[in-house]
């Protein structure tokens, strides 16, 4: 629910109260993907390049690492 409310802030152009928010998110659930993808649109609209290319990396390796838990496929031949 916090998550859904800080993007409603993000809609509205509401960034620092939906920064706060996201930060808050993060410390407690530091593998909600979706919170780090918000956050780096908010550094990015506060012109904080650095901190939402940080986010954007930590995405990244969130992703890679839910792939690599992702049951291999077996390939058979007929």
């Amino acid at each position: 629910m916090r998550y859904q409310q800080a993007t409603i802030q993000l809609a509205e152009n509401k960034v620092e109260p939906a920064r706060l928010s996201l930060e808050s998110i993060l410390k407690e659930a530091a593998k909600f993907v979706e919170a780090h993808v918000s956050l780096a649109t908010v550094y990015y609209r506060l012109k904080r390049k650095t901190d939402g290319d940080r986010e954007r990396a930590i995405v990244q390796q969130l992703n890679a690492e839910a792939q690599e838990k992702q049951p291999k496929g077996e390939v058979t031949r007929q």
